[in-house]
């Protein structure tokens, strides 16, 4: 079913996608209908395990609503990570106006401010095609040279950072605070401490609806430091905020929002 409805979706994106940015693709409202027989409070589905416990989550949390990367990303900058009329980034946590000009696209706007797109889950790992790419639950704007930084690099505890991020700073000497930098050092990348499990529950969302394109090894090469951020960073208002406005517009929910046990469950040894 799931594989059916994609390549549903990505004929109909093939046939009826313009060059701007109000293009959207709705799934059939008979397949959006069967979230109301979901369970969506903690713990989800306990009586499940394994692969049957993969099937029930990808049948009640997979998107209802798919878009265009491109109207993706103006959600993005023009709502969802917007509090306080500011755009919100994820890893160096800047704030940033985005106001288009005239015509202008809310994208050019982003872009002449220095905002671009960060994949938590790369694009070169899997994401590179719509709806994957497209999906807000794992999109969020980032600074362009954090993002390029950041690049496919794996997260992971880094011990020997060589480049520090927060806010407009960058800085290659260890801060006296370093658990509220981002860092990397050109084979990780590591989110602040405060981030970490908003990128964890966003990886495990991505592996789990994505699983047929999510490179593997990527996925495994993090996992046991993923499980160990979704720990340390509990969920908190700023994500619960974050995944309303996301569903509002995609229709699904992150399971792994909704149950911080829910990784251990499927990923765990």
């Amino acid at each position: 079913m799931r594989n059916y409805l994609y390549l549903l979706l990505f004929t109909f994106f093939l046939v009826s996608c313009g060059q701007d940015d109000t293009v959207i693709f709705n799934e059939l409202q008979s397949e959006c209908d069967l979230l109301l027989n979901c369970d969506l409070e903690a713990p989800l589905y306990e009586n499940l395990s394994g692969e049957a416990l993969e099937e029930q989550l990808l049948d009640c949390f997979t998107p209802c609503t798919v878009f265009s990367y491109t109207l993706a990303r103006r959600y993005l900058y023009s709502e969802v990570d917007v509090v306080n009329g500011e755009v919100n980034t994820l890893y160096s946590k800047e704030t940033v106006n985005v106001t288009p000009q005239g015509t202008e696209s809310y994208i050019q706007a982003a872009l002449d401010e220095g905002i671009n797109c960060e994949h938590v889950y790369p694009q070169s790992m899997g994401a590179e095609d719509e709806p994957a790419r497209a999906d807000m639950y794992h999109i969020y704007p980032e600074l362009d040279y954090v993002n390029n930084t950041r690049s496919n690099l794996p997260f992971g505890n880094i011990t020997n950072a060589n480049v520090w991020f927060l806010g407009d700073q960058t800085t290659t000497s260890t801060p006296s605070d370093p658990e509220n930098w981002a860092s990397a050092n050109g084979s990780n990348f590591e989110p602040s401490d405060d981030r970490k499990g908003d990128v964890a529950r966003s990886i495990f969302y991505f592996y789990l609806i994505y699983n047929d394109v999510a490179n593997e090894a990527f996925f495994q090469g993090m996992r046991e430091t993923l499980l160990e951020w979704n720990e340390l960073d509990p969920v908190d208002q700023y994500e619960r905020v974050r995944r309303n406005k996301v569903q509002s517009f995609q229709g699904n929910d992150n399971p792994f929002i909704i149950d911080e046990g829910l990784a251990e469950r499927l990923y765990g040894n």
